[in-house]
């Protein structure tokens, strides 16, 4: 799995970037519109920038154990119970993220010229499919964690 390794720590990077040109951009026209000239267009380019900053990130995060999990249940049960909720939940995440880079592929596929953002009429296409992108990354990820879940089994509690 390097491979994805590399490629999602190459698009967190981008999302990075992308996050601190967006505070910056967002710190000019917040100036700006206080002198009474706001940049035309902000709005739609805050708005596509966040879908790349989102979608950069989403892979990454999955695979280092950056997305909020709540701990209620899983110290209570016993090691068959709980290999069989991640298990579950793996096989779930993955279920609808699949579900989610299918949907916005087919979105990208079909987005035509009039898709567009609504000042600046930037084309959103690129957008989605970069969405997908990151998506489908993402459920590789989660793909190949499940198999190597569910090959190596419960394991013993360390209490």
């Amino acid at each position: 799995m390097p491979i994805l390794d590399r490629a999602a720590r190459a698009l967190a990077y981008l999302g990075g970037i992308v996050l601190v040109l967006l505070a910056l951009f967002m710190t000019v026209d917040v100036a700006l519109r206080a002198l009474g000239t706001p940049i035309f267009g902000a709005l739609d380019f805050v708005q596509l920038a966040l879908v790349l900053t989102v979608f950069a990130g989403i892979a990454y995060c999955g695979r280092s154990d950056g997305h909020v999990a709540v701990d209620l249940f899983f110290p209570h049960m016993g090691p068959r119970a709980a290999f069989a909720a991640e298990l579950l939940v793996k096989l779930g995440a993955l279920l609808i993220l699949a579900l989610l880079a299918w949907r916005m592929g087919v979105r990208a596929w079909t987005a035509g010229v009039r898709d567009a953002s609504n000042l600046l009429e930037l084309p959103r296409w690129p957008f989605y499919a970069f969405a997908t992108f990151g998506t489908a990354l993402y459920v590789a990820m989660l793909a190949l964690e499940t198999l190597a879940l569910a090959a190596r089994g419960p394991r013993p509690r360390a209490d």
